[in-house]
């Protein structure tokens, strides 16, 4: 089954994306940030091309299972970046988790 959660994932991504762009006011287009998958969960995190998806930096993903050996059908994963602001280096970083 490990082989399949790939191209689930970015079957997934493709229609999220598409009802997002479809639903945005200006009918904006969105990236993928970043994605983290655990077997069961699974975290994507979106940011409009004319907002901040340019700036994104420092991008970090994470995950962890619980359980017997860590099997994965109960855990989490995280999805940390950077967005520096204009002119600064540090700007926000932002944290997004995911568990069951």
């Amino acid at each position: 089954m490990a082989g399949r959660s790939n191209a689930v994932i970015n079957d997934r991504d493709a229609h999220i994306r598409s009802q997002i762009e479809e639903h945005a006011p200006g009918k904006d287009s969105y990236t993928l940030v970043a994605k983290a998958v655990n077997v069961g969960v699974a975290l994507l995190v979106y940011a409009r091309d004319a907002g901040i998806a340019r700036r994104v930096c420092d991008v970090q993903t994470q995950w962890t299972g619980t359980g017997p050996a860590y099997m994965g059908n109960k855990g989490a994963v995280g999805i940390r970046f950077r967005v520096p602001d204009r002119g600064c280096k540090a700007g926000e970083v932002f944290t997004y988790v995911s568990s069951l």
